[in-house]
């Protein structure tokens, strides 16, 4: 993508700016409103159990803050993209159940890592 210097700098003071301003906010008491406004935002936090979805509230604005300061946003995606797939698990209540099981014997040996063509 190709952007001006200047268009791309306010875009990342706008960033910076909303993310200190959501961290002051949680940090201030509103972090019911934080976690009702997530919960409209990314409706599948519905199906974390309640403790979950407060881990989640608190591991986002801890993301975001952090990707924001350094400009890398690849570690919020994955935030984002792990926390479905839990809630994944949790919308299916014999998935659900299966991963929660203790295991209670050896599961064998770990097969050598597959290498992709792609990477390196």
């Amino acid at each position: 993508m190709i952007m001006r210097e200047d268009r791309a700098q306010q875009a990342r003071q706008g960033i910076e700016t909303s993310t200190r301003l959501l961290r002051n906010l949680f940090q201030l008491g509103g972090e019911e409103l934080i976690t009702e406004a997530l919960v409209d935002a990314f409706p599948w936090t519905n199906f974390l159990p309640e403790k979950d979805r407060i881990t989640f509230v608190k591991e986002f604005m801890w993301t975001l803050e952090a990707c924001s300061d350094l400009d890398v946003w690849t570690p919020f995606g994955w935030m984002i993209h792990e926390w479905q797939q839990t809630a994944a698990i949790h919308a299916d209540p014999a998935l659900a159940q299966e991963l929660s099981r203790a295991v209670d014997s050896d599961l064998g040996p770990v097969p050598a890592p597959m290498v992709s063509e792609d990477a390196g």
